[in-house]
């Protein structure tokens, strides 16, 4: 079984810059793409108070139940 590494790294934008190394020590890690896209989108469209009747409200507990059942 191979494992094609510059495929993973594609998921990691904080591993695209060429001109630095990491050297993070064996807790540190790097966050996948898709978590700050979804990240930003709920603080940047959803982030209110939970509980309200309001659209804006319905949909960020939505997606706060979506996160955390995945």
């Amino acid at each position: 079984m191979t494992f094609d590494i510059d495929a993973v790294r594609q998921h990691f934008p904080g591993l695209e810059r060429q001109d630095r190394i990491l050297t993070d020590n064996t807790g540190g890690s790097q966050t996948l793409g898709r978590v700050m896209r979804r990240i930003t989108h709920y603080l940047t469209d959803c982030d209110v108070q939970l509980g309200a009747s309001y659209q804006t409200s319905v949909e960020a507990a939505r997606l706060q139940a979506q996160g955390a059942s995945e």
